[in-house]
């Protein structure tokens, strides 16, 4: 088989292998996506029977506010386990642990996380699969405005996982948009020119699609899209 075809192939087994184990995991279950805006610090606990997203930096929260969490599904861009990240992003996981780990670089990262997750799949974060789908008939180009990237921010891409793998309600915490500082301290070089944009468009586009979407934070900026609702507690 051709090499051309032979990566065909396996891109659509990729795809087949996350849809399958995505599915399972996300659909019918309430999900909380933390991310780092400056929200995330109302943040006082999570309940165990909420399927629990972050990303990127993010779980750094967690330990800055003595939240003892297992991270139900993790995954980051390139950006943010370069080197300068690396030995911290590994040794918050290795503590807190993961049960899924999603990533774009089948190898490097694999190898690097190993021990901190319980099942590996790999993810192509430019692919918009999840977000065509969302935002039918337009193309991402349509809402891309001036962002550099026609793809939107890991945040925001977990968002689209938990709508288009079918969540049962998703709640929404440190997902602020453009509003700074970030909780866990430090400054994004990228956002405003990445994906800003694109992020507010698709984030705008959700809201009056879907109506089971709230924020988990009252003094959130995104309660101009998304209700607020607090976390569900099983008592």
């Amino acid at each position: 088989m051709p090499r051309t075809q032979l990566k065909i192939f396996r891109r659509f087994i990729l795809e087949k292998v996350k849809d399958f184990h995505l599915k399972k995991l996300i659909r019918g279950k309430a999900v909380l996506i933390l991310g780092g805006g400056p929200s995330a610090a109302e943040l006082e606990t999570i309940p165990e029977n909420v399927l629990f997203m972050t990303c990127n930096r993010c779980p750094k929260i967690l330990l800055q506010k003595n939240i003892n969490r297992r991270i139900d599904l993790y995954t980051s861009s390139r950006f943010n386990v370069r080197e300068e990240y690396l030995d911290e992003t590994k040794q918050i996981l290795s503590r807190l642990g993961a049960d899924v780990f999603l990533f774009d670089d089948s190898g490097l990262a694999k190898k690097q996380f190993r021990g901190t997750y319980k099942k590996y799949i790999e993810l192509n974060h430019t692919d918009n699969r999840c977000l065509n789908s969302l935002i039918s008939p337009l193309v991402p180009a349509d809402i891309q405005g001036k962002s550099s990237k026609r793809w939107t921010s890991t945040g925001v891409l977990l968002l689209q996982m938990a709508l288009f793998y079918k969540a049962a309600e998703i709640y929404l915490a440190g997902m602020d948009l453009d509003a700074k500082p970030y909780a866990f301290g430090g400054k994004s070089m990228h956002y405003e020119g990445w994906h800003q944009d694109i992020d507010h468009a698709f984030i705008q586009i959700a809201s009056k699609k879907f109506s089971h979407v709230y924020s988990a934070a009252a003094k959130s900026p995104i309660i101009r899209y998304f209700r607020y609702k607090p976390l569900p507690f099983n008592h």
